[in-house]
């Protein structure tokens, strides 16, 4: 009996190191997958139209981010930071079919034409400089967080506290994500980059505002509200159905969301 369970037990157990192994050395390459998976999909997807201009950005450690803006001569901007797999120039040549608002974005480390490699730390440094670099210029600006973007811009908000965020298909972290996904593993201990929003919110008093989509294909919804039941002051909450996580990008009610949330923080603000 006991010689029968070390022989299913040893082959088990070797299988769970292996798997854990795994997910420790491969986890960058999941959680940024448009820097490694998808690099050759995120390039194909480079679309600079509609007025927009492609732009770069020089960081203080010599990384040139490669991106897009959309100048209309308004003074306010949205800052839009992407999902994990995508290339962040799409939502700038998307607005840029609006007027009288400026847009901009730049693609993380190691996506697209960016240099370097992405890492939790490196986005929200990323993110700082830029925010720094615009605020001279703009009177509003407005952070734009898609999916995992969503937790970079909800850090660049705890720090440089804008007048309001937005959030598109956002998580409460990337921690508890995983640990959804992969329930059998010590998530805690093996996740270099854990996105943590929650933590972030603490220190935001701004308004918020969040659109998620019914049965998200990648973000679970429990992940999304338990984000939403954190914002100490949610302005604007919106379900759409009968779309998805990337669908939703070209669904006319994400740009109506846009505009709406734009004008109640512009009034929170007045």
């Amino acid at each position: 009996m006991i010689e029968n369970i070390k022989s299913f037990l040893i082959p088990a157990l070797a299988v769970y190191g292996f798997l854990v192994f795994f997910l420790y050395f491969m986890q960058d390459r999941i959680i940024f997958a448009g820097a490694y998976f998808f690099k050759n999909m995120v390039q194909q997807h480079t679309y600079i139209a509609n007025g927009a201009e492609e732009f770069s950005f020089i960081t203080n450690d010599k990384i040139k981010l490669s991106g897009a803006i959309s100048n209309k001569g308004s003074d306010l901007l949205l800052m839009y930071f992407g999902g994990n797999a995508e290339n962040a120039t799409v939502f700038v040549s998307l607005m840029s079919k609006f007027d009288g608002i400026d847009t901009v974005a730049l693609n993380y480390r190691g996506y697209d034409k960016s240099g370097g490699n992405p890492s939790e730390q490196k986005l929200y440094a990323d993110a700082l400089e830029i925010y720094d670099h615009f605020k001279k210029k703009y009177k509003y600006i407005i952070p734009v967080g898609k999916s995992l973007g969503s937790c970079v811009a909800t850090y660049l908000t705890s720090k440089r506290k804008p007048k309001g965020t937005i959030l598109i298909v956002p998580l409460d972290s990337a921690l508890e994500v995983a640990k959804n996904l992969y329930p059998i593993f010590p998530i805690k201990l093996l996740l270099k980059h854990p996105f943590d929003s929650i933590e972030h919110l603490k220190d935001i008093n701004s308004p918020i505002s969040m659109l998620m989509v019914k049965d998200d294909e990648v973000i679970p919804n429990e992940n999304s509200l338990n984000l939403k039941k954190n914002i100490k002051k949610l302005i604007l909450f919106t379900v759409a159905e009968n779309s998805g996580h990337n669908m939703i990008m070209n669904d006319e009610r994400l740009f109506k969301f846009i505009f709406q949330s734009i004008k109640r923080i512009s009034g929170e603000n007045k």
